[in-house]
């Protein structure tokens, strides 16, 4: 699409709340007098990939014009914690990310060089020797559910398992190098999760983080519902944004059945 028909379509859509393909699709049919199906599966890509619109549930969208892309900025260690696991274990699923971007949503700043990194299971003793053995003097590595709260650890990596089928993303360094993150919704399920690792976030803080990521943030409800729901914090995740009132209308419960969802 060009320039001119993209703001186009972000003025007609940029007062709703949310709208489904349905109504992409009589948008486009309204200006071009037709549109195949399959031709308007590849414009809401493009329309995706170039983040204009993102998706919040399956079929439903938003524009992005008024919320940013959670895209932190990744320091040196976290470039050379990702180079070493890239270049040593070219097919391990992982993921890492640093406590620091936590500044982003809370009122109580974290200012601890501490970084997590979450790799398969079995592979986190491994993955903990190559890290020491590459300079890194302070690494441990624990289940979730023995992990002590990391405002006590004086650890600088704590390398945790990851939990299958975890909402990544791959981030590109200034130097063109790749590294995977979690995703903003995997971060916002873990800190509800893990309450003995991240103990200090709960409460009223937790409520300032998903109100400031909800807020500040696009986010894709249906990847954050569903990682929620693999982690068993579904409806207790539903009902705190709920409580928030941040819920987006394509979520709001219908005849009380969210069983699908939740």
């Amino acid at each position: 699409m060009k320039a001119k028909e993209e703001q186009a379509l972000l003025s007609y859509f940029q007062g709703k709340p949310a709208f489904s393909r349905e109504d992409l699709y009589h948008y486009f049919v309204e200006r071009e007098g037709d549109l195949n199906r399959g031709t308007l599966g590849w414009r809401i890509y493009d329309l995706k990939k170039a983040g204009l619109i993102h998706e919040i549930k399956r079929g439903w969208y938003a524009t992005q014009s008024n919320k940013e892309m959670f895209a932190p900025e990744a320091n040196t260690t976290v470039q050379r914690i990702a180079a070493l696991i890239n270049q040593n274990y070219q097919r391990l699923d992982y993921c890492v990310w640093d406590m620091n971007w936590l500044n982003h949503f809370t009122e109580l700043q974290y200012y601890k060089e501490t970084y997590i990194v979450e790799v398969e299971k079995d592979m986190q003793s491994t993955v903990a020797v190559t890290l020491s053995d590459n300079g890194f003097a302070h690494v441990s590595w624990l289940p979730w559910s023995e992990q002590f709260s990391l405002i006590h650890a004086t650890d600088t990596i704590t390398i945790l398992p990851l939990i299958t089928r975890s909402p990544l993303r791959e981030q590109t360094s200034k130097e063109g190098k790749k590294i995977i993150i979690p995703s903003l919704e995997k971060i916002l399920v873990d800190i509800f999760r893990e309450t003995k690792v991240f103990y200090f976030l709960q409460g009223t803080e937790l409520e300032n983080i998903y109100r400031n990521a909800i807020n500040r943030y696009a986010i894709n409800f249906t990847t954050l519902f569903a990682y929620a729901k693999r982690r068993g914090k579904a409806k207790a995740i539903y009902e705190l944004i709920e409580k928030l009132d941040l819920i987006p209308p394509a979520f709001k419960k219908r005849n009380n059945d969210q069983s699908t969802l939740l």
